[in-house]
């Protein structure tokens, strides 16, 4: 996705129902992100990954992975379908 386009998405209210793979809408403190949910191996964190794969100057991902406490998203949607 380009910065600045709109996605629509359904919000989910139940962070259960989390589908570890897809794609999701997050935010937490002041961040809103686009990225795929993994779990990560300490209890209760979530790993959001990007699908951008490009690698910067020093060989490293541009995007790592962030881990952050699944209790510290504060809303979150997923299925977006359509990059408007």
């Amino acid at each position: 996705l380009e910065n600045g386009v709109y996605v629509i998405c359904k919000w989910i209210e139940n962070k259960a129902d989390i589908l570890w793979g897809e794609v999701y809408y997050v935010e937490w403190s002041d961040y809103r992100v686009i990225k795929r949910l993994e779990p990560c191996d300490e209890g209760g964190q979530v790993c959001l990954i990007s699908d951008n794969h490009e690698v910067n100057g020093r060989g490293r991902l541009r995007y790592d992975a962030v881990r952050i406490n699944k209790e510290d998203i504060r809303r979150m949607a997923n299925k977006p379908v359509c990059p408007c």
